[in-house]
């Protein structure tokens, strides 16, 4: 292996133009055909094998409106009226009609219909309209909701809307992955010390997410693919692209530093320090993929999509990297006096690194060490027991909305678990 990347170091470093141009064509062509598919990503997710899941195939198939999306809509007179006045009654019978009246909407149950159940609190102050939908949530588009919620700037009473399909349960990518990158290439000038060499991993590890994130897209045209797969996709591709080649990069000024021919250490470093990310390149590619085994599509396509990232990764740091390498050439050579000159030059009277007096004193204290660490990550893995492992309801909605003003009345005037019923099938 490490005589087949020092080869490969090698090649990428004299060929430097072409290999770039054949990343750069890549990102290109992955960009341009996942853009062009309009891939969209899907959060509707089955878990097979489970009894709600079969409960819901069942359902889709004998009664497919009963397994369609319910919007609920709340009336709550803000004054001391009740919904059983006649002035409100009227004003939810013309809400019923306007909702029967939009394309998409295939059954309303108001509050007092015949078959209508617990759809009027005790104190008669709260009433809620059942409107049941064609398709899933995914499908309704934007302008039926839009319909939908319009409804009540006509009724002189206060609506408010609850359900699945208004709740936002997609995961994209924020400033918060931009500010991440921005403090990466922070990191890098300062260890580094070098503009240069500091752009050198964060450019192959941005055109390696470009790749990877393209590639999602595309796919996601064919195939459901969960949001939060390319999310995952690039904070894993951000943080071992910039790893693997801050790894082989830091071996390479190490080496032109003591001395050695560009060509050679560029060689050197990716059969070395080249191998260790293979290795870790792979063993995290197998870990990813260990979500096949779970059996949920989403989780599966989220592994699938996380390891692409790290695959492509890898490959850039082996080739993409040596060939920057190649168009700076001497330029990557760290000026003698400097940092990076230093600590490849150590002698009896310079001064110890940071790093190696670390190493010195954890080894010095090997059971302190090691109950500080045990102490430390305990302290930070507190939180983790008060994790909510629910799915999102309309209770975690922003204050505000007509989401969480329609699940805070129901809640109140209903009772909890009112907004999430249990539905049960009898065969």
């Amino acid at each position: 292996m490490a005589t087949l990347l020092y080869r490969l170091g090698r090649f990428a470093y004299r060929r430097a133009a072409l290999v770039i141009t054949v990343w750069v064509i890549a990102l290109a062509a992955a960009l341009g055909v996942g853009l062009s598919l309009g891939g969209q990503t899907d959060e509707s997710f089955s878990i097979p094998g489970t009894e709600s899941q079969e409960a819901l195939d069942q359902l889709d198939q004998l009664f497919p409106e009963a397994a369609g999306t319910t919007v609920q809509a709340v009336v709550a007179p803000e004054d001391d009226s009740l919904v059983t006045d006649a002035d409100i009654r009227g004003e939810i019978d013309a809400l019923m009609a306007d909702l029967e009246s939009i394309p998409g909407v295939e059954t309303v149950l108001g509050p007092f219909d015949e078959f209508a159940s617990n759809q009027v609190s005790d104190d008669e102050s709260v009433a809620i309209v059942q409107a049941s939908l064609e398709g899933t949530s995914q499908s309704i588009s934007t302008e039926t909701l839009d319909a939908i919620t319009a409804t009540a700037d006509a009724r002189d009473v206060r609506v408010e809307f609850a359900g699945q399909v208004f709740q936002n349960t997609v995961v994209g990518i924020t400033v918060i992955e931009v500010i991440g990158v921005l403090v990466a290439g922070a990191v890098l000038v300062v260890t580094f010390g070098s503009l240069l060499a500091a752009g050198m991993p964060l450019a192959a590890a941005l055109i390696g997410i470009g790749i990877s994130l393209g590639g999602i897209l595309g796919v996601a045209a064919f195939v459901p693919v969960s949001s939060s797969a390319p999310l995952l996709a690039l904070m894993i591709g951000l943080a071992v692209g910039i790893d693997y080649s801050l790894f082989i990069l830091s071996r390479h000024r190490t080496q032109l530093a003591r001395g050695e021919r560009p060509l050679e250490s560029a060689g050197i470093a990716v059969g070395t320090a080249g191998s260790a990310v293979v290795f870790a390149g792979v063993t995290v590619i197998i870990a990813l993929l260990g979500l096949l085994v779970v059996g949920v599509p989403f989780l599966s396509g989220m592994g699938i999509g996380a390891a692409v990232a790290v695959t492509v990764a890898m490959l850039a740091a082996t080739t993409l990297l040596p060939a920057f390498m190649g168009l700076a050439g001497d330029r990557l050579i760290p000026r003698e006096g400097s940092r990076a000159w230093k600590r490849s030059h150590p002698t009896s009277s310079s001064r110890p690194t940071m790093g190696r007096r670390w190493v010195r004193g954890v080894m010095r204290r090997p059971i302190l060490s090691t109950v500080g660490v045990v102490l430390v990550l305990g302290t930070v893995s507190i939180p983790a027991f008060s994790l909510d492992l629910n799915l999102p309801d309309g209770g975690k909605e922003p204050e505000g909305s007509t989401q969480r003003i329609a699940y805070d009345l129901i809640a109140d005037s209903f009772g909890p678990g009112t907004a999430g019923p249990l539905l049960v099938t009898l065969d």
